[in-house]
């Protein structure tokens, strides 16, 4: 009753155009790297569309972990928005590995009513906003087969469960059926997204084959270049031995030698066309259910293709800053956790974290706690030693009602 109460006033909201919106950007990471393009090009679109908003940013590493009781505890901080107090929800769940966890979230959004958008994984009742996966491995694919000859392949792919990697997959599945190419059994693997996993991947392939491929296709720039490493330790050549494609334009692939041949997917570019597709509904235009953001070609040395020059300088001075900087953060970070594993008490905890709020980089720092914390604290304030009668009375996968701030340090 409280949800059905509160829609007609979100409905209204939305019409609105005097009233701030708040839109919330849901993320599951890819282990712990986050997609940083979903904030940076959400604020920059608001922006120059003159939109009066305030984004709210709910993100974990809920596949990070061996341990599942600390993925459930991630995927808790999603308990946190009521949707119904928003106008808006953007979602990247094409990381997430907990489909029970998605389909409880997923379904408390389309309850609340506002508009969803989901960004590269397609979610029922959410527009979806992505890459246009197949048609794009489909070119790469009929390049590789109709400009070089090609008819022999490997595949590289991603996490069986991912859905970006399965349409890539079946892109290329039914490129190959038309053209009568066949696909051994031991042709095609699935690993992570990393460089490591591409390493263990292009093992695995070596180990069940006797001969060579004539291109090896990958998910992602990241296999693309391991399979690069790996082939040269064994005295091959890329694209002399074969081929090698990847996905994505990282700037790892535009450095590399060979020039990875690759898909660019700009994803500020691509939540900007998910906030457009917002504020078309805040405008009474209807959802549509799927948009597609500009995928381009770009054919490099690593396919056969000839040479094109990079601007090196400006990518590598764009490389030289950002290392500073994160070498400056994980400095930094090493620091404070250092110092926090030595604390003893939640206060003690909250004050070390104030001192580091330049590392932060926020406007102010507020600690909020579970108020069940405090009776599991001994009387003299130090935390007990056992995991069990710690955790035995706290929320499981959730967040507490209500919240006690042990710690607030606004920033003057």
């Amino acid at each position: 009753m409280y949800v059905k109460s509160c829609l007609p006033f979100c409905l209204n909201r939305w019409y609105n155009k005097n009233y701030m919106k708040k839109i919330a950007l849901l993320m599951d990471s890819w282990h712990r790297y986050m997609v940083a393009a979903w904030a940076i090009g959400t604020v920059q679109e608001l922006k120059k569309r003159k939109i009066d908003a305030c984004l709210y940013i709910f993100c974990c590493a809920g596949n990070w972990s061996l341990d599942e009781e600390y993925n459930e505890g991630e995927h808790g901080i999603f308990s946190l928005p009521n949707f119904n107090e928003f106008d808006g929800v953007l979602v990247d769940f094409s990381n997430m590995l907990s489909d029970n966890e998605e389909q409880i979230v997923t379904e408390r959004i389309r309850y609340s009513g506002i508009p969803a958008i989901s960004l590269q994984k397609q979610i029922e009742g959410f527009t979806y906003v992505g890459p246009d996966n197949y048609s794009a491995m489909r070119q790469m694919t009929a390049h590789l087969h109709e400009v070089h000859h090609i008819n022999k392949f490997w595949l590289m792919m991603g996490p069986e469960e991912n859905f970006e990697s399965n349409v890539r997959e079946k892109a290329i599945r039914d490129y190959m059926n038309e053209k009568g190419i066949s696909l051994g059994k031991n042709d095609a693997i699935h690993v992570d997204f990393d460089y490591q996993a591409g390493v263990r991947g292009y093992r695995e392939l070596r180990s069940t084959h006797s001969d060579l491929p004539e291109a090896i296709i990958c998910v992602n720039d990241n296999q693309a270049i391991a399979v690069c490493e790996e082939a040269e330790k064994d005295g091959l050549k890329v694209p002399g031995d074969f081929a090698v494609t990847g996905f994505d334009n990282f700037d790892k692939a535009g450095f590399y030698s060979p020039r990875i041949t690759t898909m660019s997917n700009v994803r500020e570019k691509l939540v900007a066309k998910a906030v457009d597709a917002l504020i078309d509904v805040w405008n009474g235009y209807p959802a549509p259910k799927k948009i597609y953001n500009t995928v381009d070609f770009l054919t490099y040395e690593s396919c056969g293709c000839h040479p094109r020059h990079a601007d090196i300088r400006a990518n590598l001075k764009k490389m030289v800053l950002e290392n500073i900087n994160q070498d400056k953060y994980s400095t930094e970070l090493l620091e404070l956790e250092s110092v926090m594993s030595m604390c003893h008490s939640v206060t003690e905890v909250a004050e070390e974290a104030d001192k580091h709020l330049e590392l932060l980089r926020g406007d102010a720092f507020y600690m909020m706690v579970d108020p069940k914390l405090f009776a599991e604290l001994s009387l003299n304030g130090v935390l007990p030693n056992s995991r069990e009668k710690l955790t035995a009375s706290f929320c499981r996968g959730c967040y507490p009602l209500q919240m006690e701030i042990v710690y607030p340090a606004p920033l003057d």
